[in-house]
This record gives C-alpha cells, sequence and structure tokens, in this order.
C-alpha cells in the first residue's frame, strides 16, 4: 500500500496537464455547441489531446530515465528505503497509462462542454469501476507493484474507450436530430 500511496502522488503531478486543459476545454466545447459547429468541438478535443500526449511522452521519458531518483524523494526512512525498487517499478508502469488517463479526462471533459454531465460521469464511473477486476486479475497473474500498477492502466484504457464510445453515440445522436 505504501508503494501504491507513494507513487500517486507523483502521477496526480503529471496528470496536472490533462486537468488544467479539460478545465479549459469545457467551454471551448460549450461555445462550439451552441454555435452548432461540431466541427470546431471536435478539432478542440484533437488539439487538446495532441498536446497533452506530447506533454505526457516527455514525462514518460523522464520517469523512465529518472524514476530511481524519483522514489529517492520518499526514501527518508529505513522502513522506506527498502520500497524503493517497487516505487521506481510501479512509476514507471503506471506512467506509460497517462496518455490513456488523459484520453479519458478530456473526453469527459468534452463530454461536459457538449451538456452531457451524466455521460461524463458514466465514463468515469466506468474507468473507476474497472480498476477492481483489471487490478484483480492482474495480480493473480502476476504478484507486485508492476501488476497493480498494469491493473490501474488497464481500467484507464477502458475508461477513455468507454468515454469515447459514449461520446461519438452522444453527439452522432445528437447531431442526426438536428440535421
Amino acid at each position: 500500500m505504501a508503494v501504491y500511496a507513494t507513487s500517486s502522488r507523483l502521477l496526480q503531478l503529471m496528470a496536472i496537464p490533462a486537468s488544467g486543459f479539460g478545465m479549459g476545454l469545457v467551454p471551448v466545447v460549450g461555445a462550439a455547441v451552441g454555435m452548432g459547429d461540431p466541427e470546431r468541438s471536435h478539432g478542440a478535443l484533437m488539439y487538446s489531446l495532441k498536446l497533452v500526449w506530447l506533454v505526457d511522452a516527455v514525462l514518460i521519458a523522464l520517469t523512465m530515465a529518472c524514476a530511481d531518483n524519483m522514489a529517492l524523494m520518499f526514501g527518508g526512512s529505513d522502513g522506506m528505503r527498502g520500497l524503493l525498487p517497487s516505487i521506481s517499478e510501479f512509476l514507471r508502469v503506471s506512467v506509460l497509462f497517462l496518455p490513456a488517463g488523459a484520453a479519458a479526462s478530456l473526453i469527459s471533459s468534452a463530454l461536459q462542454g457538449h451538456g452531457l454531465g451524466t455521460a461524463s460521469m458514466a465514463t468515469t464511473l466506468t474507468a473507476s469501476l474497472a480498476q477492481v477486476p483489471a487490478c484483480a486479475i492482474s495480480l493473480s497473474l502476476w504478484p507486485g507493484a508492476a501488476s497493480l500498477a498494469s491493473g490501474l492502466g488497464i481500467a484507464s484504457v477502458v475508461g477513455a474507450v468507454a468515454g469515447a464510445v459514449i461520446l461519438r453515440r452522444s453527439v452522432g445522436d445528437a447531431a442526426a436530430s438536428r440535421g
């Protein structure tokens, strides 16, 4: 549990760019929807995804190169020093799933911009509910910090895919009813 709690603090910091873009995306998408311009809404989402994924690529490279040093920030006690290899491993696996988490977050924001708050909540809930079985399956296949990180990452992928499907269907249905 200490490995997860410690690593998650760093991963939360790495998720800040996606959160910031998501907050900015909601009014842009809302304005595009209000103008009846679905292409602008789609373009804003794609632009945000590209920029956040570029930032994520830099964070992935830095984490792969510096995970051991990042883990050292938490190695002040004898008990934590023994966990440093597991923290580094957790970080290296978890950071690979940053783009999926960013996609899920930005898609959720786009749904909110379309006035589909319930669908946005369903996306987030799907990812959250997927964590338990994904972690259970990966922990049963191979125990360890990387397994837990993989399970949580897979849940992010599930959330992103669910969000994309919900967005496509919701926005497509709305466009069909207008046209």
